[in-house]
């Protein structure tokens, strides 16, 4: 019975620990949408855990501008930082602006695809917590598309660490009733 209860209190530190390393290990972006500017933006939104129901929502938002956004369940994520400029039909500036910080797909090509009612004054993508925030100032005629690496994880650990923290919960629940 001993063992029972030491082996029991074993698989609970356990679970308890691979949940902590789970939300160690999930990226994490601003998600906000402002028309004034990236400080008004910051101000609006929250930092939030990338998943696919904020991108989802995300590229559901930006679905008429950009067209080739796709719905999915991926587990792989990566930071954005948006700055565009809404045309009139005859390509004059209108005075809308709008930036956008938030999540998408790691596999996603997100700076490009956007409509030509739009003039992307800056579009970048990054892969390490609260990276879009430190994304370097481009001028507003220039387009860009950085990409960099998270040093410790990808999305391909947060799969890991989720099945992880699934089976370590059954476990438990397994256990528990096994010493009844």
């Amino acid at each position: 019975m001993l063992c029972s209860r030491s082996y029991t209190l074993y698989v609970v530190f356990a679970f308890i620990f691979v949940s902590v390393l789970h939300d160690a290990m999930a990226l994490q972006c601003r998600n906000c949408l402002s028309s004034k500017s990236f400080a008004e933006c910051e101000k609006m939104g929250e930092v939030v855990e990338c998943n696919s129901t904020i991108v989802n929502q995300n590229h559901q938002a930006f679905l008429p501008d950009n067209p080739t956004l796709p719905q999915g369940n991926w587990t792989e994520f990566k930071c954005y930082q948006l700055q565009v400029a809404r045309l009139h039909q005859n390509n004059t500036d209108s005075g809308l602006r709008g930036y956008a910080r938030g999540c998408t797909f790691l596999h996603v090509n997100f700076c490009n695809g956007w409509t030509s009612t739009l003039n992307l004054t800056s579009c970048s993508t990054c892969t390490s917590d609260n990276c879009e925030q430190h994304l370097p100032t481009v001028a507003p005629e220039l387009t860009t598309t950085t990409t960099t690496k998270k040093p410790s994880s990808n999305g391909a650990n947060v799969l890991t660490w989720r099945n992880l923290s699934s089976l370590g919960c059954l476990s438990a629940v397994v256990l528990l009733l096994a010493a009844r």
